[in-house]
């Protein structure tokens, strides 16, 4: 993990969960693992075609350029043009001006995250919307933001104290709108490679691809209390609406900020029908849980495939982005500066290491991995559920289960009390599964595509069916997610929590005076446990992770040797885990 905290530059909140990820230093079984990446012959040979198709697709900004530069003022070349969003909080503030408002029912939907809604509807919102024609697609982009990312930048050499302390006091805010900026120009350079790499599939077929990109800030992270339900609002960030009309007119929604890279790949994927589209598969064959779920399992193959590619391009995104912040603002004729357009192709002439952005990928894959077997955990740590083997059916022949040894086992009539709106199982155990089972997951995939768009013959969905059901029996899978599991136990049912559960159920009265017999003595112990169990079973897991009066995070876990440290930089979250806990993102790492 230090390679990739030294070498790529990871956004605040990634890097923040990357260095408390790391310092929980899991004692993983790790050796497999990196085996079957480093030495995959196939993989790797996906991998270089993925980063020399990227490198070729960015070779000249001339396309991205031109997607920027529909957004202009006719009148100003330097300006964009912009409208706001016709939200509640708008209707008493509307100006007898000539302001443009954008219509908000395109982003009403019951699959919109609640938070984001209200968001949305109670800020002032700037809406810059992209049209241009790629490839034979027609592009509508709209980027939706709080802030006004897109007028003029501080120049960082400005002379004048009036310039400097403005400059000082509107610091952060600057710095935001160069993010912003940076980010949606990486998003359309992932836009246009994505069409560029499936172009036998995406291109010349009368596609009008209109995306609505909501770069807002609410994150995803575990319900208040245990065993609240995970929904849409806690796992998800985007969706593709599929409308049969004379346009031939589909529409990709992204809500959330944070993931909004990655997502970009899945819902392309989704948007031109290069994954199954449909796959009807009874997890419940292979998972403890009941066959009334709705369970989508095409989204555990399109994430499969989003995360080799993800993981690929992060390390040349990542040169771009070191260059660009190498370049210093252009300072206009007012004294300000503003951001560059061509986001510094000139790298090209001091060239990539080819070698290190490869090794990188790999690097950032096997990662992503270990960070998944951690997601799965914390669900069914949600879920109350202590033990892999509890969720995880063993050797599954016909309607008989085996053991790891062939022998018949009767299989648990209680399911485990298991829910999902959202696609939990395919997002994560599934997904995670397949990447763990790369040797095999990557022979389907390369021998079933044409073009990298896969088969869908009944025959191939059969085959993945089986290469679920192969990869969720992998012993390396199941003992890393139960190790992981021990793992966040230990951090919320710390010392100091256990010490308050135990003052909580009244141990003293309980246990420690005298019974009239030993029979008292055994009811009263059983009521102590499931007291504490009871607890357990509902607790409020951000309790454990209340800010003290200092600021600071204080959990008493990491006073044990192993978390030892010193929190020197009250600001700084890197030193506590709360992020890394409750967080239920699906990919760790991000620019």
């Amino acid at each position: 993990m230090d390679i990739i905290k030294n070498k790529i530059k990871l956004n605040n909140n990634s890097l923040t969960l990357v260095n408390q990820f790391s310092k929980l230093n899991i004692d993983y079984n790790r050796e497999q693992l990196r085996n079957n990446l480093f030495d995959n012959d196939l993989y790797l040979k996906f991998l270089n075609i993925v980063q020399n198709k990227f490198l070729k697709t960015l070779s000249s900004d001339y396309t991205i350029n031109k997607i920027m530069s529909s957004a202009f003022e006719s009148s100003n070349i330097s300006k964009f043009y912009y409208k706001l969003l016709d939200n509640s909080y708008e209707k008493p503030r509307r100006s007898t001006s000539n302001t443009n408002y954008h219509d908000m029912n395109t982003l009403d939907s019951k699959f919109m995250s609640k938070n984001v809604a209200k968001l949305l509807d109670t800020k002032r919102i700037y809406v810059v919307q992209f049209k241009e024609e790629y490839c034979g697609v027609k592009l509508e982009l709209n980027f939706y933001s709080d802030v006004k990312f897109f007028d003029s930048f501080i120049n960082s050499k400005s002379e004048s104290k009036s310039e400097s302390n403005y400059k000082s006091k509107s610091k952060s805010v600057l710095d935001k709108k160069n993010i912003i900026y940076q980010k949606i120009v990486r998003i359309l350079r992932r836009i246009v490679f994505v069409i560029d790499f499936f172009n036998k599939n995406t291109c010349y077929n009368g596609e009008i691809l209109n995306f609505d990109l909501l770069l807002l800030d609410p994150i995803k992270k575990l319900p208040d209390r245990r065993s609240e339900q995970l929904d849409a609002e806690y796992i998800n960030s985007g969706y593709t609406t599929f409308y049969n009309d004379a346009d031939n007119k589909k529409t990709i929604i992204i809500y959330r900020d944070e993931e909004m890279e990655k997502l970009i790949i899945h819902e392309l994927i989704h948007f031109f029908m290069l994954d199954f589209t449909y796959l009807d598969i009874n997890l419940s064959k292979y998972i403890n849980v009941s066959s009334e779920i709705e369970f989508i399992p095409n989204e555990s193959y399109t994430e499969f495939i989003t995360v080799l590619i993800h993981t690929a391009i992060i390390p040349i995104e990542n040169e771009f982005k070191k260059a660009i912040n190498a370049i210093k603002p252009i300072k206009s004729s007012s004294g300000s500066g503003v951001v560059k357009i061509l986001n510094s192709n000139n790298i090209y002439t001091k060239g990539i290491d080819k070698k290190e952005v490869f090794y990188l990928a790999i690097e950032l894959l096997y990662n992503e991995i270990l960070f998944g077997y951690f997601q799965c955990a914390k669900i069914l740590y949600q879920y109350n559920i202590g033990n892999i083997m509890e969720f995880i059916k063993t050797n599954y022949v016909g309607n008989i289960n085996k053991n790891e040894r062939g022998i018949e086992v009767s299989e648990s009539k209680e399911k485990v009390l298991f829910w999902q709106s959202s696609c939990i199982l395919s997002y994560f155990f599934i997904k995670v599964a397949l990447l763990t089972n790369l040797p095999k997951s990557i022979v389907f995939f390369l021998s079933n595509q044409t073009n990298f768009k896969i088969n869908t013959s009944n025959l191939v969905k059969t085959d993945f069916e089986n290469l679920i059901s192969s990869s969720l029996k992998l012993g390396i899978y199941k003992e890393n997610i139960q190790i992981a599991l021990d793992e966040i136990h230990k951090i919320i049912f710390n010392p100091n929590v256990e010490k308050q559960l135990s003052k909580k159920c009244k141990i003293n009265e309980l246990i420690k005076r005298k019974p009239k017999s030993k029979t008292k003595k055994c009811v009263n112990s059983l009521r102590y446990i499931n007291c504490v169990n009871k607890i357990k079973e509902n607790y409020k897991t951000l309790d454990s992770f209340k800010k003290s009066k200092s600021n600071s995070y204080n959990f008493s876990f990491l006073k044990t040797k192993k978390y030892k440290y010193k929190n020197k930089n009250k600001n700084d979250k890197s030193n506590s885990v709360n992020e890394i806990i409750t967080t239920t993102r699906m990919s760790l790492f991000e620019l």
